[in-house]
């Protein structure tokens, strides 16, 4: 049958290879359907997605962080931090992962008190991004998922302040961090609003 339909005209046989971009029916049974399979390697592959790729600056901490997310995964008023949280743990990304081309760093505190949260978003180049999730990976305090077309790893570290959240997310070359007084979901909520703000 397949014989035949090769043996057609040119126009039939274009007007095939369009209809070939839809999954068939019945494909499974089908022994040649890896030419069409094959045909989008000759195109040059990506991993990155469009909203990503984008050369636009990375925003500031309106959006990265923004005041109104801060009240609600805080659970609190909350005002901007004076380093509590982001000076020790700029210095712990800084010393474990790639130089970023670009990044945003933002902090929030409940006033007068011990809580609050970081967050840093970095974009890095292409070549790096292997050597962050690598150095995620081996990071026996962190779990990882996949959320809303990124890469998550998230747990918990113990530092002064107590047993505080540490959230991690990659999406293309861009990457956030997130650590503080957070719940597990408040944590992951910051860390995707901080990816989701570019583009």
């Amino acid at each position: 049958m397949h014989r035949s339909l090769r043996a057609a005209t040119l126009a039939l046989a274009a007007a095939a290879l369009l209809s070939a971009c839809a999954p068939q029916a019945g494909s499974g049974t089908d022994p040649e359907p890896t030419e069409a399979a094959v045909e989008p390697s000759d195109a040059p592959q990506t991993a990155l997605p469009d909203a990503v790729e984008s050369d636009l600056p990375l925003p500031g901490c309106d959006l990265v962080a923004p005041d109104d997310s801060a009240q609600t995964v805080l659970g609190a008023i909350a005002e901007p931090g004076e380093g509590l949280y982001l000076t020790a743990f700029a210095d712990d990304l800084a010393g474990r992962f790639p130089e970023s081309l670009e990044q945003t760093a933002c902090e929030w505190q409940i006033p007068n008190s011990d809580g609050g949260y970081s967050v840093v978003l970095s974009r890095a180049s292409a070549d790096d991004v292997p050597t962050i999730l690598a150095t995620l990976r081996e990071d026996a305090r962190l779990t990882e998922s996949e959320f809303a077309g990124s890469t998550v790893f998230a747990g918990e570290q113990e530092d002064g302040l107590g047993s505080t959240a540490l959230t991690f997310a990659v999406k293309g070359t861009l990457w956030a961090a997130v650590t503080g007084t957070l719940t597990p979901d408040g944590a992951l909520y910051a860390v995707t609003e901080a990816l989701d703000s570019v583009g």
